[in-house]
């Protein structure tokens, strides 16, 4: 009992605050960095925006811990039991929102484990690998917009019925993604619309398939 009172002394150990403060400031900038470029150059067809506002609590929040379990070993042996109960409850649709995240958890890591030239040479990086993919990027698609329509109670359109409405108003139509279960109808398309009258005749049409359903319009570089 002695030894391991011993042990758990010596893992304890003092958080310096200034070091902290700058490191939580740290992680604050570059998680603002991460969501912009999320924001303006990811391919996802949920609200970009509203996802990547959760890139600074958890960056900021894994700093946290991690600068305050890294000076205890008891408290690492907390963290693991208190982790093994959560669970997400809202399933990750695309696989770039599981890389952002996973950067926004490891930018934390770092900066908790007061690593801050190594974390911030880090993030400079992925962004400037994001960027050069973007601008380099020669499969751009020629859309300029996306479009998921979706219903949680009614079945009674069909994707064909969509896609009638839509081909007649679209200079090109690729169908992006499609979910029907249990729970809800959502199909996401790339579009290319060339004026806003036939946008607006796409949105009336589909509006009068149902009272129920949900129409989204994601601007891509707008109509010229």
């Amino acid at each position: 009992m002695q030894t391991l009172r011993h042990v758990l002394a010596d893992q304890a150990g003092f958080i310096e605050l200034g070091a902290l403060v700058v490191d939580l400031i740290l992680a604050a900038f570059c998680a603002v960095i991460l969501s912009k470029t999320y924001t303006r150059w990811g391919d996802s067809f949920s609200n970009r925006r509203r996802f990547a506002d959760n890139f600074l609590m958890v960056t900021v929040a894994t700093t946290f811990i991690i600068a305050v379990v890294k000076s205890s070993l008891a408290l690492s042996l907390g963290l693991v039991g208190a982790l093994s109960i959560i669970r997400f409850r809202t399933a990750i649709k695309e696989p770039e929102e599981l890389a952002y995240l996973f950067m926004a958890i490891g930018l934390g890591v770092g900066f908790g484990a007061d690593q801050p030239i190594i974390s911030l040479l880090v993030a400079a990086f992925i962004v400037s690998l994001i960027w050069l993919r973007r601008t380099f990027r020669s499969d751009e698609r020629n859309v300029n917009f996306h479009l998921t329509v979706g219903s949680r109670s009614d079945r009674t359109f069909s994707l064909e019925q969509i896609v009638d409405i839509l081909r007649p108003n679209c200079s090109q139509l690729e169908l992006a993604r499609f979910d029907d279960n249990a729970e809800q109808f959502e199909a996401s398309f790339l579009l290319e619309f060339k004026s806003f009258p036939s946008l607006n005749k796409a949105r009336a049409s589909l509006q009068q398939l149902s009272d129920s359903i949900e129409i989204t319009f994601l601007s891509n570089r707008g109509i010229g």
